[in-house]
């Protein structure tokens, strides 16, 4: 109603715990809803994300080892791809 040309490139889940039964249920019932939508790349919940603001810093300037940095770089790629696959 407000933008429409508002174009959603995908969705991301954040915060994933594997070994957590709601999580993979979660990402199920998301996977279901927005099909090809979401990304494969999911940033899994780590102590170094809940840190880097804490300490003014990105992940990447936080901890650049850190699951949670991997996982954001990943996704950065992941993003790139599609949507230069959506553009060609």
């Amino acid at each position: 109603r407000l933008n429409k040309k508002l174009e959603i490139v995908g969705v991301v889940a954040t915060m994933y715990d594997a070994r957590k039964v709601l999580n993979r249920e979660v990402v199920e019932t998301i996977i279901k809803y927005f099909g090809k939508k979401v990304f494969k790349t999911m940033i899994r919940d780590n102590v170094a994300l809940a840190e880097a603001p804490a300490s003014r810093k990105d992940i990447f300037e936080y901890n650049p080892r850190s699951s949670g940095a991997k996982d954001y770089l990943r996704l950065c790629k992941e993003i790139i791809e599609r949507i230069e696959t959506e553009e060609a």
